[in-house]
């Protein structure tokens, strides 16, 4: 009898187990700040240290579906050196994304540094290798309710030195200009200067070399060629003489791998 009683009240139990009920756990409301895909872009992602030059940033938001997602809102940030910086200009810096899931934001190069300051070293990721001169990342963070939490994405742009023009004194000084090609040998360049102009009137009878290595050349025609000795960063100036005595000169960075 006892073993009867105990079989009924088990079969009672396992059968009111059976009917316990999960509580329903709510859906998310709204965007949710996990579950979105953030992705940025520069076009052209190289541009020169020059302080005119720029790069258009489109900053993409899209659900865990790919849809996108409009008025997502982000803050966007420069990040130089390791850290944020006012490296550059941004056209703005808290961004809403529209009905495509884009925002779109313009970057301007910083200023020229001076020209014998010595370069920055873009490092490398496991995307890229090292690259001479300096790199900035342009960094998308969405604004939410859980900063420690949020999936923020970068782009990266590459800035590489431009040339650097000495202001004539004389008006009527020549102006000087060359382009660089590498040769058949390594660490061989040639060197161009038949775009240098002299003033109407007056003809350029000198130019002279000074290839950043050390070594100059003084020559009366515009071309040249010269052998680096080793890897490196160069600038190269180029100064022309017309035949009235008058001089303008021009530097280039020239990276040498």
């Amino acid at each position: 009898m006892k073993a009867l009683t105990r079989f009924v009240f088990a079969t009672a139990l396992i059968s009111s187990a059976c009917t316990i009920q999960q509580a329903d756990v709510p859906g998310l409301t709204g965007p949710s700040e996990y579950a979105t895909a953030i992705r940025l872009t520069a076009t052209p992602d190289t541009i020169r240290h020059d302080g005119v030059d720029s790069s258009s940033i489109v900053v993409s938001v899209a659900d865990a579906n790919g849809a996108p997602v409009a008025g997502a809102q982000l803050r966007v940030d420069i990040i130089a050196d390791g850290g944020p910086a006012d490296f550059g200009l941004l056209s703005q810096r808290t961004v809403s994304t529209g009905s495509d899931g884009r925002a779109r934001i313009t970057y301007t190069a910083p200023p020229a540094p001076p020209l014998n300051s010595p370069l920055d070293l873009c490092e490398p990721t496991n995307f890229s290798p090292s690259m001479l001169s300096g790199c900035v990342e342009i960094v998308a963070t969405p604004i939410g309710t859980n900063f420690s939490g949020r999936p923020s994405q970068s782009v990266r742009i590459h800035l590489v030195p431009g040339s650097v023009i000495t202001p004539p004194v004389d008006p009527t000084a020549p102006v000087a200009a060359f382009s660089i090609t590498p040769g058949s040998a390594a660490r061989r360049y040639i060197f161009n200067a038949s775009a240098s102009t002299a003033y109407p009137g007056r003809t350029i009878v000198r130019y002279e070399w000074l290839w950043g290595d050390g070594e100059s050349a003084i020559r009366n025609a515009p071309n040249e060629d010269h052998d680096y000795p080793l890897p490196g960063v160069y600038p190269v100036t180029l100064r022309v003489t017309d035949d009235a005595g008058v001089t303008g000169s021009v530097t280039q960075v020239l990276p040498v791998n």
